[in-house]
């Protein structure tokens, strides 16, 4: 235990003798740490938690196969082609990232959000928009936007990402 004592002892003086290794080293371990718990949180929200969807194990994605580009999402026309003579799945849904244009209140302002058909729009799902304004602004827009595309869905839930990601760190796993 004497020995162990003398090593840490050594170690500090070290640490103090060299203040730019010392500096060095702290930050790397810092930056190592925080990038280390970045990926994890990434990994364990979209690999590791279930998705939220009833028997998520039966989703499945399909592609179109492009020449040019290879795997493409499908065109609306397919889409309604493969909907209309569906023999094997129980639904289809299609969904797409776009750029829209949210008007309400205020100024027009242009977002990047998500097309979905109303299939989709059946399960509980989250929505995500980047804007640049005040999001608690752009609820009654989005309310209407979404009743206005299908008045049956129900929306009982409107959160900004800060309030999403704070839950979602505080959940325990």
């Amino acid at each position: 235990m004497h020995t162990l004592w003398q090593d840490f002892r050594y170690g500090a003086r070290m640490l103090l003798k060299h203040p730019g290794v010392t500096a060095i080293a702290v930050i790397t371990l810092a930056l190592g740490i925080g990038a280390n718990t970045a990926i994890f949180s990434v990994v364990s929200a979209v690999m590791l938690r279930p998705l939220p969807y009833e028997n998520p194990e039966r989703l499945v994605a399909l592609w179109e196969n492009v020449p040019e580009r290879g795997r493409w999402r499908v065109t609306p026309a397919n889409f309604f082609d493969w909907k209309k003579q569906n023999t094997t799945f129980e639904n289809i849904a299609a969904f797409g990232a776009s750029t829209l244009t949210l008007t309400g209140d205020g100024e027009p302002e242009q977002i990047f959000g998500t097309r979905a058909s109303s299939v989709y729009l059946l399960q509980d799902m989250t929505v995500l928009l980047r804007t640049t304004s005040d999001p608690t602004a752009l609820v009654p827009s989005l309310r209407s936007a979404v009743l206005a595309i299908d008045p049956n869905q129900p929306i009982t839930n409107i959160n900004t990402m800060e309030k999403i990601v704070t839950e979602s760190i505080a959940q325990p796993d």
